[in-house]
């Protein structure tokens, strides 16, 4: 029984390690503010030695360019919403701007 415990087990851990890429951690984007509702995107970490870090679908071989990135796509969310509300969204395409300005320094 013993024997049969430890194959499986074997087993199990290099079926998850063959897997496709999964996240291994939760979301490493700093930046809370989300201005209408609008938070930026997470960014993950997978096991991909190469370009370990996602943003929005998109893979990064820094941590600092995936979070940059994820401010990136929180502007382009947060502008699309001021500008088609017609000016009821009670935010502007300014203030998505000056959002993703302290999205950035969050990376720090």
């Amino acid at each position: 029984m013993q024997l049969k415990l430890y194959f499986l087990t074997a087993a199990l851990n290099l079926a998850a390690a063959a897997s496709p890429l999964r996240p291994r951690q939760s979301n490493l984007q700093d930046f809370l503010g989300a201005l209408g509702g609008i938070s930026a995107p997470p960014v993950l970490s997978f096991n991909d030695p190469k370009r370990p870090f996602d943003a929005g679908g998109n893979t990064f071989v820094l941590l600092d360019e995936a979070r940059e990135r994820s401010c990136d796509l929180q502007l382009n969310q947060c502008a699309d919403r001021a500008n088609s509300s017609g000016g009821s969204a009670g935010f502007s395409v300014q203030d998505c701007n000056q959002q993703k300005v302290d999205c950035l320094a969050a990376r720090f």
